[in-house]
């Protein structure tokens, strides 16, 4: 097998389906959001989907100095963005 090396070609735009999925742009600082979940291991599940989400949003917006956290809250999770 030959795997050929390609020059110039572009790298294509990137999708931001998190940004779909969670309101990170229209956030203000102190403003949060709710994702309901059914049990326990779902909400650990949905805590790190959602942390893992606000981390990459803050590194690709510009400038980065976006901070969220998220919590565990009673039948779900809440994130908020604190600056």
């Amino acid at each position: 097998m030959t795997i050929n090396i390609d020059k110039g070609v572009p790298v294509p735009p990137v999708t931001y389906q998190t940004r779909r999925l969670y309101p990170f742009e229209e956030m203000q600082p102190g403003d949060s959001f709710f994702v309901q979940t059914k049990d326990a291991a779902e909400r650990i599940r949905k805590r790190q989907s959602v942390a893992a989400a606000a981390k990459k949003f803050r590194k690709d917006s510009e400038p980065n100095t976006l901070r969220f956290t998220t919590r565990q809250v009673r039948n779900g999770v809440r994130c908020w963005r604190i600056e």
